[in-house]
Order: C-alpha cells, then sequence, then structure tokens
C-alpha cells in the first residue's frame, strides 16, 4: 500500500479483535442466561428485558462488525522481541464504529447493572 492510501488509516493487532470477540461471546452467553430473571410472578420486566436486548444487539453487532473488518482489511505481520504479531489495517470510518460499538456496549452493561442488579460478570 502506498503512502497516500493508508492516510486516515490505524493499525490495529489481530490479538485485540480477538479478546473483543472472545469477550462479546462470554456477555453473549450470560445474556442468554439472564433472560428467565425477567420472568417473575408479576409478568415479565418489560424494561429488564429490554436491557437484555440492548446488550445481546449490541455485542452481537460489535461481533459481527469485527469479523466482517478482519475479512476485508489488508494484514501486516511485525516481529518484535515476543516473536510475531499480525496487524490490521483498517479504515477511519471502521474504527469510529467500533468505538461507537464500544462506548454503546460500556453504557448499555451500565444501564443494566444500574437499573436492574443484573450483572455480565462471570462468577
Amino acid at each position: 500500500m502506498s503512502e497516500e492510501n493508508l492516510k486516515g488509516t490505524y493499525v490495529v493487532e489481530k490479538h485485540f479483535f480477538d479478546e473483543t470477540i472472545k469477550d462479546s461471546d462470554q456477555r453473549l452467553a450470560v445474556l442468554e442466561s439472564l433472560i428467565p430473571y425477567c420472568f417473575g410472578e408479576e409478568g415479565v420486566s418489560q424494561y429488564a428485558m429490554h436491557l437484555l436486548c440492548e446488550n445481546h444487539s449490541v455485542n452481537y453487532k460489535l461481533r459481527s462488525m469485527i469479523n466482517n473488518i478482519m475479512d476485508r482489511s489488508a494484514r501486516v505481520d511485525k516481529e518484535n522481541q515476543e516473536g510475531e504479531k499480525e496487524e490490521l489495517i483498517i479504515s477511519q470510518q471502521d474504527m469510529l464504529i467500533l468505538q461507537t460499538l464500544s462506548l454503546a456496549r460500556h453504557h448499555a452493561a451500565l444501564d443494566l447493572q444500574e437499573r436492574t442488579f443484573l450483572s455480565m460478570s462471570l462468577h
């Protein structure tokens, strides 16, 4: 790639993407296990269900977006003191989308914990 083509791009270690996907998969599993807690004696807690769905949606979208970016991004292999590491070159637009999804995920998780006392932490 020429320098002209690299303007407005970012380099991200593949390891970061792999860890984020793994974290999203764990969160999705926990969210799915929390669904029964939305059903109480009074019926369905619509607000709790809304927050679970919001969290599920943003985690699923983040994982999907990362997989999409990894499929179409240029890869660079770099060697450092620990050995070889793989990096991906991503566009400014993709970085903005990832940042937005990451912030949405963070705030959705906070809302879930603060307003329903349900947590996505693994115990």
